[in-house]
């Protein structure tokens, strides 16, 4: 669905239908386009964006347009503390602070700063205690007046406090409140005697009950902006805690902000709704236009995928490799503009690509894909192109630092240093090269690892599928010629015919000493350090990097 398509979670609110709390036609990207959201009772709008994508912004913006119905902002920077076990205010300062609040949350400033940041707690825990007073003062009444227990339950609601330890349960903090008779809260270690007043609570502890709380006494009917409910809660237990506090509240329709997609995925799909919001403009400290997609998370997604959907770019490239991995370095250069995602095997950078492909409400994003050359035959490149991977034409990534060209490159600057002819130290390194992959038994070596990969893709391929197993496919064979020998013949024809290049982009040589050999000729200690130099060089030098761009190759469809 487009951003300027109208959008609204299928469920409904107890008593409400499907009538709206509230609308709003977001500014959108680019101008003049909007993202409609709805606010309908007992439902969510989940806005999920990595950091600096604007979402305060825009949690501000909906609360300052939302004229229909009573808004309460949750904001991402309140303190987590309690002065005092109780609440530290009486009748008229709470009713004082109200109109300064108001005052401050309309502020635009109000994004980054807390202007109330001493009173919120307390005025949390001032309303809590109130409602506590004005059950007990309604129970009181009933029985005073001789109606039954089962009147009373009728009409009396259950205590905010009930409510609220039930809440701290299902999220995993294993403690309860309790009033005290001096009208303070102190908690209580579930299954133990230990007790102690709530300003002692730990950081996770305090941001629950101040979360859960405030949900708890806001108004009737109204609209719940919260800004990123994960900060310091531990992931085990934020994503129960909303669910629990959202399902305490279905007269009201919650804003969810947050980092976390996994959060987003854990709420009820049928009165849930995901958008995804990847920037906003500015005109100076304003924010004036926003950039939102609606998704859909499929159950198939990868989680690599899943997460690559926060990246705040459109275009994802998944490449092989873990988050450590030097890779993204080289591959940020020679594709500026897309986010590299190591994502594990080459199988996990297809499943991820294949998956963001087949989920058409993810229309908005462009994946592709790179995986290592593997000795892959030109019917497998092919292949692979059309489901928009490209495949290097080097065994591996790490192969491109060793490319003449790129030896050329440093030669020069080495030469320069060390005032040494940058023609001498390539020849060295070229000879040296060579001489390490022709070393004794490396050549079979390496013609076994690229066979054993290109026997295990093909086995993998030719895998029967669940319908041939189920109607009987016995037996199960598999044939087909050794690559071998083919392999061990081309690797002695490079070897013979002096060709590094050709011998670079063939065999892994990460499982070689001819790294080190090169690194050594080149006057480095290590080859860590020729590698380092390698990148270094491709930031400065445009000309290099368009050799590595060219050697490469253009993504699939880009």
């Amino acid at each position: 669905m487009s951003s300027d398509q109208a959008s609204a979670p299928t469920g409904s609110g107890s008593g409400h239908g499907n009538q709206a709390l509230c609308a709003w036609d977001v500014p959108g990207i680019p101008p003049n386009s909007t993202a409609k959201l709805t606010a309908l009772p007992g439902c969510v709008t989940v806005i999920v964006g990595s950091n600096g994508a604007g979402k305060s912004a825009l949690g501000f913006w909906l609360q300052k347009n939302c004229t229909s119905a009573k808004v309460n902002r949750i904001i991402a920077h309140r303190k987590l503390w309690f002065p005092h076990a109780g609440p530290a205010i009486s009748a008229a300062d709470r009713q004082s602070a109200a109109p300064n609040i108001r005052h401050w949350n309309s502020l635009e400033e109000s994004r980054y700063l807390d202007h109330a940041d001493a009173q919120r707690s307390n005025i949390v825990l001032f309303d809590l205690l109130s409602r506590l007073n004005h059950r007990n003062y309604e129970l009181a009444k009933l029985h005073d007046a001789g109606a039954e227990r089962r009147e009373i339950e009728g009409v009396v609601p259950t205590s905010p406090l009930t409510k609220l330890n039930s809440i701290l349960r299902s999220a995993g903090l294993f403690i309860e409140l309790e009033l005290t008779a001096a009208s303070t809260f102190d908690a209580i270690k579930l299954g133990s005697v230990t007790r102690y007043p709530i300003s002692q609570m730990s950081d996770g502890e305090k941001s629950a009950v101040l979360l859960a709380s405030e949900v708890l006494v806001s108004d009737r009917d109204s609209v719940l902006i919260v800004d990123e409910p994960e900060r310091h809660l531990h992931r085990s237990i934020s994503a129960t805690l909303i669910q629990s506090v959202i399902a305490a509240r279905r007269d009201c329709h919650f804003v969810v902000l947050t980092h976390d997609l996994e959060l987003a995925a854990t709420l009820d799909p049928a009165s849930t709704e995901v958008h995804h919001l990847s920037g906003c403009n500015w005109t100076g400290n304003q924010a004036n236009g926003w950039r939102i997609d609606h998704v859909t998370l499929a159950e198939s997604l990868p989680e690599v995928a899943r997460k690559a959907i926060l990246g705040g770019r459109r275009q994802v490239l998944f490449i092989e490799g873990e988050h450590q991995s030097l890779d993204v370095g080289i591959y940020s250069i020679l594709f500026p503009g897309w986010n590299p995602i190591p994502s594990g095997s080459c199988e996990q950078v297809i499943r991820s690509v294949a998956g963001l492909h087949a989920n058409t409400s993810l229309h908005w994003l462009q994946p592709r894909g790179i995986v290592d050359g593997d000795g892959r035959s030109a019917d497998e490149r092919r292949g692979l192109a059309e489901r928009g991977i490209l495949v290097l034409p080097v065994s591996e990534v790490e192969s491109l630092y060793y490319i003449q060209a790129v030896l050329a490159a440093i030669a020069e600057v080495q030469g320069s240093v060390l005032g040494v002819s940058p023609h001498d130290l390539l020849d060295q390194a070229v000879r040296d090269g060579l001489r390490s992959l022709a070393s004794n038994g490396t050549p079979e070596r390496l013609a076994a690892s690229i066979a054993r990969k290109e026997i295990g893709r093909k086995l993998f391929d030719g895998l029967p599928d669940e319908n041939a197993l189920i109607q009987g496919m016995d037996p199960i064979a598999a044939s087909m010629p050794s690559p071998y020998p083919r392999l061990l013949q081309r690797i002695n024809d490079l070897l013979s015919n002096r060709d590094l290049d050709g011998l670079v982009r063939l065999v892994p040589i990460r499982d070689t000493p001819m790294r080190a050999a090169i690194a050594r000729a080149m006057r480095f200690q290590r080859h860590e350090d020729f590698q380092s130099a390698v990148r270094q060089r491709l930031t400065t030098s445009l000309d290099l990097a368009k050799v590595l761009r060219d050697e490469v190759g253009l993504l699939p469809g880009v």
